[in-house]
């Protein structure tokens, strides 16, 4: 899948989400069209030590004990060759680690500042940011700003 392959995917998925998921729709389709970037690969040692289908808290915890950025969005992988929402962190400059996938392929996400995913992994009592709106308990104009508030981006006034 090429990087506009997968960004016309993944608007599509989300597109279909605000349809049958009034929370969380809209609030990923935002997110992603304001803030999402690709993101480049490296290879590491790092890349799929954590458990197979936990990549929200294998990245949660690989952020919290090195300081990398944490990043939701989707993902392909060589297996699986569809994109899927996903989580990951990236270094000090920039590029993903999987502590899930071993091969993953492309990334588009988002980047969370770290206070904002111990804020919201508290509030929601989950690991996940942009797929735990639901969990919440606000509207989703406020999930959103609650969201945006943490987004870790250079533009960002």
């Amino acid at each position: 899948m090429s990087e506009s392959t997968l960004e016309a995917y993944i608007f599509t998925v989300a597109d279909y989400l605000k349809q049958v998921s009034p929370n969380q729709g809209p609030v990923l389709y935002r997110l992603l069209k304001q803030y999402g970037k690709s993101f480049p690969i490296r290879k590491s040692f790092l890349n799929g030590k954590g458990r197979a289908k936990e990549c929200f808290m294998n990245s949660y915890r690989l952020m919290d004990s090195t300081g990398f950025t944490y990043c939701e969005g989707f993902a392909t992988s060589d297996a699986l060759g569809v994109a899927l929402e996903h989580a990951w962190v990236i270094d000090e400059d920039g590029f993903v680690i999987d502590p899930t996938w071993e091969d993953g392929r492309e990334y588009f996400g988002v980047e969370f500042e770290t206070r904002g995913v111990y804020e919201i992994t508290g509030l929601t009592g989950v690991y996940g940011l942009m797929w735990s709106t639901d969990l919440m308990g606000q509207s989703p104009e406020d999930c959103y700003n609650l969201l945006a508030r943490w987004v870790k981006d250079e533009f960002k006034l």
